[in-house]
């Protein structure tokens, strides 16, 4: 219920309310701390989010996704140390070997585990237009417009506005912005903490998406 109050109505305080009361009925419940934890962070009540997540790991201390969201808050609040012991932890328990090669090649690979998934189209995107390979980039950016038209897959217009903060066209940027909130893009939960949206972040139509969501 926490999960579904955040993603998809955007109440934080029910959310909250929710991950608080089944950490109650169980203090050892894996799920509530760790999904509270990230709900913390995304909210940047850093300190907050640190203690739950640790929680979230000595529960379970063989989960990837709660050393990755732990490393995450340390990385916001500048413990580098803290954050590079947790990347060698989580790095551990990671079966996929790591991509290697140039960024195109790392990316290609990714696509290929994953498949042609927005976020992974983005990141190849970006890879070509670091490598000069504008028009292999551009005919990305067309996919992924064509599959935000096609299909509801609810991240594909902010991938899409990560290309356009890339090629620091904020025009475009804030226009897929909100488009995003239009569809209720899951990923806009990290509105206040993704760094990429960094450079639009005080403009005025942020402004307002984040007033609308109510998380200013």
């Amino acid at each position: 219920m926490g999960v579904i109050l955040e993603i998809f109505d955007w109440d934080w305080g029910g959310a909250e309310r929710e991950f608080q009361r089944a950490i109650a009925m169980n203090p050892n419940y894996f799920d509530a701390h760790y999904e509270y934890g990230a709900l913390l962070m995304r909210s940047k009540r850093l300190e907050e989010a640190e203690s739950e997540l640790e929680k979230a790991v000595r529960i379970d201390p063989l989960s990837f996704g709660a050393y990755t969201m732990l490393r995450s808050v340390c990385i916001l609040t500048g413990e580098t140390e803290k954050a590079e012991e947790l990347r060698k932890k989580r790095n551990m328990l990671d079966p996929v070997p790591p991509a290697t090669g140039s960024a195109v090649e790392r990316a290609q690979q990714s696509i290929e585990r994953d498949g042609r998934l927005p976020p992974c189209l983005a990141n190849l995107a970006i890879a070509y237009f670091e490598a000069g390979q504008k028009a292999e980039a551009y005919k990305l950016i067309g996919e992924l417009k064509q599959m935000y038209e096609e299909s509801d897959m609810g991240n594909t217009a902010l991938n899409i506005t990560s290309v356009y903060l890339y090629l620091d066209e904020k025009v475009q940027a804030l226009t897929w912005l909100g488009r995003a909130y239009e569809r209720r893009d899951p990923l806009l939960i990290m509105l206040n903490v993704w760094s990429s949206l960094e450079p639009i972040r005080q403009d005025p139509r942020f402004k307002a998406i984040q007033k609308k969501m109510g998380s200013e």
